[in-house]
């Protein structure tokens, strides 16, 4: 838990900027991370914890059995009654009816299954894992869990993340604008499920009482969570092992790079005459209200929050324009103080402020981008030619790049990174292009019971039959942090214009930061629960007789869908996944994108090529 809390902090520390951001914003996104990666941690241990406690329920069952059949055999011997025709109300001291009395007899005891335990008999086969602890302590773990990314997911963070897009500017006011946006949003969730509701009157498939409305909740929560998944899955499933991949093409990453420059290049120049549009009305503003306006105040606060430099030149503009105006009028303020004027409103400043607060972080973040992107250009640009010199010796061309190794010689340096670093991606990639697809294997077949077609399952089983407790672990671990992966992987990579973004080197603003933990938190449980269901872990999956369930599933429910999908679920899961899989291997979106007048990179498509070239020689202009 301690390492991934580090790990998470860590992350933070890539994309948000504590110094800048408010702290309150910086607590609730480690929070919301941290509760979301936690599971590698937990669930592995619950699950060790639960197959302790299933070959525990075997021995003492089987025990209880065979004890049984062996008490049976040796008293009916005694009687000289047959054992297959021995009435155990023969042997009950408690029972005066007679032999052939109509009254029933006793139940026999002998396949009632013992209650659950945790505590090893000394003759048992069970080894203790050293993981061993107790239920409650894992179903409080969960409890936490749970309940804290609930009321993250739902209430806090959609707050704060409306909060801090507020261009209001009192905390009244930016609380008033949180609660309007977060009641419309949560009136369209809640038409959402009375029209399920009605549904399911209407079909005679649901009660008005507390069970069926846990019920309710739980599946229709599960069934927005995996489906949610299985987009973001399907997509990281074929981009991780591919990106990873692409790592060792250094002449097409640095191609792909020179491209992603030219767009950043026309995208910076838009959001640099976006931002100088907002200053023009900043300016106007400033000339329209006096000081001695009851909108001078807001007036202030815009002005701080824009560009230093703008400051300076509003600052004498205004120095002037007050002399001229004071010899005129007597008496105005910061501007002229126009009469009627179109800003002397609330409303309005409200809107410019937002739109201030939106451009000024949107050209901020494309302006670091471009410096990391001239860095990793730089940095490709000495391999490539490196790698094309024919002297073996690794040499840097650009004045961007870092300085010479102190320890590494050229010759040393030329091998590592051209030779032995590529091999390793490559792999990696293969690694990981193997593990999608046992995962999607397993993912398409875990509805199956007999016989079980689930690669992880198979194993999962194998493991438990020998006890091997530590093999379990690292299986789970493995398999959770390879699912956690492809499944956050679209989380922060993905962008969504400039609404959506998580930009590293500390350059992601507060919104995205707590969107992006509220897209973790809402993905958490159903992470844990397609994990159990590969796993077979769940007995609503693998329908076995007398499993053990897990402490997760006793807290939160098991893979259970709305009962109007829930017949097709186990055909149409796997085509979406499957379908998802073959639109990312074979760039489906990018062609669509790119057929709309959207620029992507399409290999040695036209206009790639001339942004490629665009690209390269923006670098050679400003950086050689």
């Amino acid at each position: 838990m301690l390492l991934v809390l580090a790990m998470t902090t860590a992350l933070l520390h890539k994309y948000g900027d504590w110094r800048r951001q408010h702290l309150l914003v910086s607590a609730a996104t480690l929070v919301a991370w941290y509760f979301s990666f936690s599971i590698v941690a937990i669930l592995p241990i619950d699950v060790v914890q639960t197959n302790y406690k299933q070959c525990l329920f075997n021995y003492n069952f089987n025990n209880n059995n065979n004890l049984s059949n062996f008490s049976r055999s040796r008293r009916s011997s005694q009687l000289g009654v047959s054992s297959d025709t021995f009435d155990s109300s023969l042997l009950d001291p408690n029972d005066s009816s007679p032999t052939g009395s109509t009254s029933s007899p006793r139940p026999h005891n002998a396949t009632t299954p013992p209650p659950p335990s945790t505590v090893a008999p000394p003759t048992s086969p069970c080894s203790e894992p050293i993981t061993n602890v107790d239920d409650d302590v894992i179903k409080a773990l969960w409890l936490v869990v749970y309940w804290s990314s609930f009321v993250l997911t739902w209430l806090i963070l959609p707050f704060m993340q409306s909060y801090s897009m507020a261009g209001e500017f009192t905390v009244l006011g930016k609380t008033k604008r949180s609660l309007i946006e977060n009641a419309i949003f949560y009136a369209s969730y809640m038409a959402i499920v009375f029209a399920l509701v009605l549904y399911l009157i209407v079909k005679g498939q649901f009660k008005f009482d507390r069970e069926s409305i846990k019920i309710l909740v739980t599946t229709a929560s599960n069934t927005w969570g995996l489906f949610f998944m299985v987009l973001l899955m399907g997509y990281g499933l074929v981009e991780v092992p591919r990106y990873v991949w692409d790592l060792s093409r250094r002449e097409h990453r640095l191609r792909r790079t020179y491209f992603q420059v030219a767009k950043l290049h026309t995208e910076k120049g838009d959001a640099t005459e976006a931002l100088e549009d907002i200053l023009d009305n900043i300016k106007d503003a400033h000339a329209q209200i006096p000081q001695t306006s009851m909108f001078y105040p807001h007036l202030q606060i815009i002005l701080s929050e824009s560009p230093s430099n703008f400051q300076d030149r509003l600052k004498s503009r205004s120095g002037m324009t007050l002399a001229r105006g004071r010899d005129r009028a007597g008496d105005v303020g910061g501007g002229g103080g126009v009469p009627g004027a179109e800003y002397a409103s609330e409303k309005r400043l409200v809107l410019l402020h937002k739109r201030l607060l939106v451009a000024r972080q949107n050209l901020w973040r494309l302006e670091a981008k471009w410096e990391a992107l001239l860095k990793k250009a730089f940095k490709l640009e000495d391999i490539v030619k490196s790698k094309s010199s024919g002297t073996s010796e690794f040499r840097r061309y650009s004045k961007g790049t870092s300085a010479k190794h102190p320890i590494c010689t050229p010759r040393m340096e030329f091998y590592w990174r051209i030779v032995v670093v590529p091999k390793l991606f490559q792999i990696s990639g293969v690694v990981l292009a193997l593990l999608s697809v046992i995962l999607v294997w397993s993912e398409v077949t875990f509805f199956r019971k007999e016989p079980v077609l689930s690669i992880y399952a198979i194993f999962l089983d194998l493991f438990a039959e020998n006890n091997q407790y530590i093999l379990i672990q690292v299986m789970c671990v493995l398999l959770l942090v390879f699912m956690c992966v492809t499944v956050y992987w679209t989380v922060f990579r993905v962008r969504f214009f400039n609404f959506y973004y998580l930009s590293p080197h500390h350059h992601t603003d507060e919104y995205t930061l707590l969107f992006s933990g509220m897209l973790l938190c809402r993905l958490t449980p159903s992470i844990c629960l397609n994990f159990l269901g590969v796993a077979h872990m769940d007995s609503h999956v693998s329908d076995k007789k007398g499993q053990q369930s897990c402490s997760f599933t006793d807290v939160m429910g098991h893979l259970d869908i709305v009962y109007f999908i829930s017949d097709g679920f186990n055909i149409y899961f796997p085509l979406v996944l499957i379908v998802l899989c073959l639109m990312t291997l074979f760039n489906v979106g990018s062609h669509i994108l790119s057929f709309i007048g959207f620029q992507q990179f399409m290999g040695d498509g036209e206009l790639t090529s001339e942004l490629v070239d665009e690209g390269q020689q923006l670098i050679k202009r400003g950086y050689y």
